[in-house]
């Protein structure tokens, strides 16, 4: 007897920072440089996507009981350039998944929180990618610790969807061995 799939096939596509001016939007570090994408590549992007067979949905669209294909579009950090990518998501119909860094809401090159309720009111699922951005800080998480990230984001009235709660149930629990 063979062994049928029965679960979803999943592509996403994980960006940072849609920008012609990389100065103006998300980390200014050099390691981020390579992640900033010019608008004329994202829009390529996205042709590529809107000529394939399946249109990028939300995760939370997806029954993970039943075979099926999906493609989830990603935006990692919080930069202002998210304003851009959501509103060319919404051009055609599409939502995506915004993950910001929480400390950095506000700042210089980062969203503000007006700015991520109008990315939710648009049909966008938004959520914490972390409160600082640095993968080392996930050594010696503790559930207090998780929580008083999450609470930045609740206290500027945001839905809570956090990445790193996600990856950690599929892969590593923060902090273990």
């Amino acid at each position: 007897m063979a062994m049928t799939r029965t679960w979803p096939h999943i592509a996403a596509f994980t960006y940072h920072e849609v920008t012609d001016d990389p100065s103006s939007s998300g980390f200014q570090r050099l390691g981020a440089m390579p992640y900033k994408l010019t608008p004329r590549a994202f829009a390529a992007h996205l042709a590529r996507i809107a000529a394939g067979p399946v249109a990028p949905t939300r995760v939370t669209g997806i029954d993970f009981t039943r075979p099926g294909h999906f493609v989830l579009l990603t935006f990692d950090d919080g930069g202002k350039s998210a304003l851009y990518a959501g509103e060319e998501l919404c051009r055609r119909g599409w939502t995506g998944h915004f993950f910001v860094v929480s400390s950095l809401m506000g700042r210089r090159t980062f969203m503000t929180a007006g700015d991520i309720r109008h990315l939710v009111s648009c049909g966008h699922l938004v959520g914490t990618h972390s409160h600082t951005g640095e993968l080392a800080q996930f050594r010696g998480w503790t559930r207090a610790l998780m929580l008083r990230r999450l609470k930045a984001l609740a206290r500027a009235g945001l839905p809570l969807l956090y990445r790193h709660y996600v990856r950690r149930t599929t892969r590593e629990q923060p902090g273990g061995a």
